[in-house]
């Protein structure tokens, strides 16, 4: 009887153990996930700065493409904008000074603090179709910023 009652109790501090650890992975897991999920260094929204605008020499001329920085962020306030890539050599050359100056000009909540990734992505649309820009804040992923607007219409002189 003695040596049931000596499993038993090895059965019983086993699952204490197996118990403790699941409990301890489990724990760092959900915590991870909710780290990856919403890290606390990404902003939620733009408390002041410039509202993008399209560039008009690269409106003119039917430029779109896509530019992607770095803001680098410390109690709210913009430090540093770096370059990271452009979608195309006209894009890089005619886009990018745009959207650095808007991103330099923002401030975000006091608590923001670390870099923030950042993509505008401009397109040019048809003769008459109405501008538009969208702020997108992607948790875990950073701000997505998306102009739209119309090339002006073709002037004809007779």
């Amino acid at each position: 009887m003695s040596s049931v009652n000596a499993r038993d109790r090895r059965a019983r501090i086993l699952g204490r153990k197996v118990a403790s650890v699941l409990a301890v992975v489990v724990l760092g897991a959900s915590v991870l996930m909710a780290q990856t999920a919403n890290p606390p260094n990404l902003p939620t929204r733009i408390v002041a700065g410039g509202i993008p605008v399209y560039p008009a020499i690269a409106r003119a001329a039917g430029i779109s493409g896509t530019v992607r920085l770095n803001v680098k962020v410390h109690n709210g306030k913009v430090g540093d904008v770096s370059f990271v890539s452009a979608s195309s050599k006209a894009a890089e050359k005619w886009l990018v000074a745009n959207a650095r100056q808007c991103a330099a000009s923002w401030e975000f909540p006091d608590e923001t603090t670390g870099t923030v990734p950042v993509e505008f992505v401009y397109v040019s649309a048809p003769p008459g179709t109405a501008d538009a820009i969208s702020i997108h804040f992607a948790p875990g992923k950073g701000i997505r910023v998306s102009l739209q607007s119309a090339r002006p219409k073709p002037v004809v002189m007779y």
